[in-house]
């Protein structure tokens, strides 16, 4: 297919032809996942969500499909309506030939014909982005925590639910590399936990330290991941309580701002809410 006979097309919801490629892509090349209405519960829904494609048809096609990406539509509480980008992907057989660009260009256009205050994404690698006016304004710090130096990898997970409840939440949505969501909580704080094939990653937490902490030493094994934002105050917390950590930069949060205006500064959106 020649890049000349290629077009970008928006749709209400994400296509089948989309949904193929972006389960190839984040998915089935990388070994991972469970289906695309698991991940993300609103794949089929139109309302709230947008997606552009860009291949040899009107979109619907699958072997035509060269890239897609999904735009699902978010309100603060400060009434900042923004989209969240994400998915963002090219076919294996059409890299290198800067379709990437033209997908994010014609996001840029979906955002501003929709009147959203900004696009907000997640990525590794700013550099792509940053041509397309997206500016990162924080990242997240990740990687493994554990209580004691000679840590086994194997010691158990859950070990203790005295006076602990359990509520699988993965109806509301898995991670793309996790396989359930899962949150602990007694009556006065709550742990939610990501349980991957690499283990167990902590995503959120609500409650005092003390509280927090008590359900982590019941739950969560001897070694154990983390995801936090880079600015959390749990990383004095593990020090001093005497835990362990290797943390490096994570996902950096992108932002383009379409209204022109001084933005406002958003919160802070965990794994469980981003695309």
């Amino acid at each position: 297919m020649s890049e000349l006979s290629l077009q970008y097309s928006v749709h209400r919801g994400v296509p089948p032809a989309a949904q193929a490629l972006i389960w190839e892509v984040f998915f089935s090349s990388r070994g991972r996942g469970i289906d695309l209405p698991t991940h993300y519960p609103w794949i089929d829904a139109g309302i709230g969500v947008t997606s552009v494609l860009i291949s040899q048809d009107d979109g619907n096609d699958v072997k035509s499909t060269a890239a897609a990406l999904i735009i699902k539509e978010a309100t603060f509480l400060n009434a900042e309506t923004v989209g969240l980008v994400g998915m963002v992907c090219v076919g294996k057989a059409f890299r290198g030939q800067g379709l990437s660009h033209k997908l994010l260009a014609a996001a840029t256009e979906v955002g501003k014909e929709k009147s959203y205050n900004s696009l907000i994404l997640w990525t590794n690698k700013p550099d792509v982005y940053a041509r397309h006016g997206f500016v990162v304004d924080s990242h997240d710090r990740y990687g493994t925590v554990w209580r004691h130096p000679a840590a086994d990898d194997d010691s158990v997970f859950c070990h203790d639910l005295t006076d602990i409840t359990v509520e699988n939440r993965s109806t509301q949505g898995v991670p793309a590399f996790a396989k359930s969501v899962v949150t602990f909580s007694n009556h006065v704080a709550s742990i939610t936990v990501l349980p991957t094939m690499q283990g167990y990653t902590l995503a959120e937490w609500t409650g005092n330290w003390d509280a927090i902490f008590e359900i982590i030493d019941k739950i969560l094994p001897e070694r154990w991941n983390l995801n936090a934002p880079a600015d959390s105050e749990i990383y004095a917390e593990l020090v001093n309580r005497g835990y362990r950590s290797e943390l490096q930069a994570s996902s950096q949060r992108m932002i383009s701002n379409l209204s022109g205006k001084s933005l406002p500064d958003l919160p802070y959106i965990s794994l469980l809410n981003r695309i």
